[in-house]
């Protein structure tokens, strides 16, 4: 297997940055000026009791436990429009608007960091692989059945969320460290957390996954019984940081679906039972973990084995430092908190059955250390309809989770592909379904890309051409 420490221990890997990622170095990355957009505050801090959340349009879910309350206001002020440039926010006082977006002095830093004394285990560096093609894993398919040691913990942890690279910035914010997982505008804004009970190798314990200097610390006692699990929570101020302000609130969850997606297949594809808790009690996880709810709060559970598990803290958890120079949005706050329960959910459904792989493809670790965003496209080249057809059988496969059907409708917009007529279609039950048939390349532009944020979106039209 390639090394899966590369930026430490092997130089000339970790010195090699894909061309994909060169826009993060050098001048033209200096080059993205503040936004000169910005207003000056006219509302100082933002309410946020819950029984203020209605100031928001947010309503709790205190009677059925539902994890995705109405909200219509939070999704209004942070909509994209083609009526002003995608960098200035809305003229709405409950918007934060007195910080520079993307400025260095505010930097918040890459991961979070805890007292030099606390217990600390040194990850391995030789990880076991099952051998798994990426096409196979992502088809659903496994190589038997595996066990959780430490060695097969950390497969998980470094190919989900793991320093794969890094770029030296020429300013004060140094080397930049790039995960497995995809990230918007690369920052990184989640952690991950391991509630351990039981592992081979790992002392029982709550510990954080530090990704830069590959260990685990420990933050706290793990909960006398139920399975090990992991904890994936975000720090809003890393996404808010750079542009996106209050819609970084959305990037969180979009970061998070991407890590998720590579750590459940990375489990299944070695046989290790991973069940994902979307509904789980907010509080309860984020005090066993040290997640103050406000700077970080809890976003997804994974469970690594079958039973229930438990949240239920035995002492505090160290808390941390999340970052430097941390600024809260009180809307993301409040949103958040519109969202939390008490309890946890039904349990996970079984992943749906594996489609069929089309085979001749890397190893899932490979295409993972490879990965990069794409930034360049062919746009006369023609995809084959066997390929796209299996691409959205294999995404929409169900998962194992807590969330019951998904209650997502997936469109394409089809240019170039073999066999298929361009057009939009409606993606149903493995059929492609046309909707609108003729050439839409400008209409699905537009759609992706309006006014000046086209060249923010150029990634989502190049995914459909």
């Amino acid at each position: 297997m390639p090394n899966p420490h590369p930026y430490r221990l092997d130089t000339a890997l970790s010195r090699r940055v894909d061309r994909s990622s060169t826009w993060l170095s050098g001048q033209k990355y200096q080059g993205c000026s503040p936004s000169p957009t910005r207003r000056a505050p006219r509302w100082g801090s933002l309410p946020l009791a819950p029984d203020r959340l209605n100031d928001y349009g947010l309503h709790s879910s205190e009677n059925d436990g539902n994890r995705c309350p109405q909200q219509p206001l939070f999704t209004r002020l942070t909509d994209y429009s083609p009526d002003r440039p995608w960098d200035q926010p809305q003229d709405d006082p409950r918007l934060r608007t007195e910080y520079v977006p993307n400025l260095v002095d505010l930097w918040p830093g890459q991961v979070k960091t805890y007292d030099p004394d606390l217990p600390v285990v040194g990850l391995p560096t030789e990880l076991p692989s099952p051998g798994v093609s990426a096409s196979a894993a992502l088809s659903g398919q496994r190589n038997g059945a595996g066990r959780l040691d430490l060695p097969a913990l950390t497969r998980l942890l470094f190919y989900s969320a793991g320093v794969v690279r890094y770029v030296d910035l020429e300013d004060a914010r140094g080397r930049r460290y790039l995960r497995a997982a995809g990230s918007a505008g690369a920052t990184h804004p989640l952690e991950l957390y391991v509630v351990a009970n039981g592992i081979d190798g790992l002392p029982d314990g709550v510990w954080h996954h530090d990704p830069i200097e590959h260990r685990l610390v420990r933050v706290g006692a793990a909960p006398s019984a139920g399975p090990s699990y992991v904890v994936i929570t975000g720090i809003p101020w890393r996404t808010g940081w750079r542009y996106y302000a209050e819609r970084g609130y959305r990037h969180l969850w979009w970061d998070c679906g991407s890590l998720l997606a590579q750590l459940l297949a990375l489990a299944e594809s070695a046989g290790i039972p991973a069940g994902l808790r979307m509904t789980f009690p907010d509080h309860e996880v984020g005090a066993l973990v040290g997640a103050d709810g406000r700077d970080e709060f809890p976003l997804a559970v994974v469970a690594l084995g079958t039973g229930e598990p438990v949240a239920k803290a035995e002492g505090t958890a160290a808390a941390g430092l999340v970052g430097t120079n941390v600024l809260e949005f009180g809307l993301v706050t409040s949103t958040q908190r519109a969202s939390d329960v008490d309890s946890w959910g039904a349990g996970p459904v079984p992943a749906g059955p594996p489609v069929e792989d089309p085979g001749d493809t890397d190893v899932l670790e490979a295409l993972i250390l490879r990965r990069g965003s794409t930034r360049t496209f062919a746009p006369a080249a023609v995809l084959p309809a066997d390929c796209l057809r299996w691409a959205f059988a294999a995404a929409t496969r169900p998962l194992p989770w807590d969330a019951g059907p998904s209650i997502l409708r997936h469109r394409i917009f089809a240019h170039a592909v073999q066999g298929v007529r361009p057009g939009l279609y409606l993606w149903s039950d493995g059929e492609l379904i046309a909707e609108r048939l003729g050439d839409l390349r400008d209409e699905a532009t537009y759609f992706l890309r309006a006014a000046d944020a086209r060249r923010r979106q150029r990634l989502h039209r190049g995914a459909f051409g």
